[in-house]
């Protein structure tokens, strides 16, 4: 003979174990978090897009020569954001809002090497 339980004896029951309830959840939770900020290595990664456009006016046909220049004025801004002096502005605003040690967690440090005498 089978059973019948109902909504009202399911809670109830939940009711008469809320402890153990709460209990596995608070375990299995701070498990995750120990797992997750100890066991797991941190990764920061930072993208950019841009649009590029070399003329004023919003005409809609584009041609090989509008794509070639676009190209080439993308090509240009990598290599001024590349640039030492643009990186160097960059770490000082860094620096103006964090503490070397923050910064030392989060990013590698790499020492400009010194210009070698010929």
């Amino acid at each position: 003979m089978k059973k019948e339980y109902t909504i009202k004896d399911l809670v109830y029951l939940m009711l008469g174990r809320i402890w153990w309830i709460i209990g596995a959840a608070l375990i299995c939770g701070l498990g995750a978090f120990l797992i997750s900020d100890f066991a797991i290595p941190r990764k920061y990664q930072s993208n950019v897009s841009m649009y590029v456009r070399n003329k004023e006016d919003q005409k809609q046909d584009i041609n090989n020569s509008d794509l070639s220049v676009s190209k080439s004025l993308v090509s240009t801004y990598i290599v001024i954001l590349n640039n030492d002096a643009v990186m160097e502005q960059v770490g000082e605003q860094l620096l103006k809002q964090h503490t070397p040690e923050e910064l030392s967690g989060n990013f590698t440090i790499k020492m400009a090497r010194s210009p070698t005498k010929a």
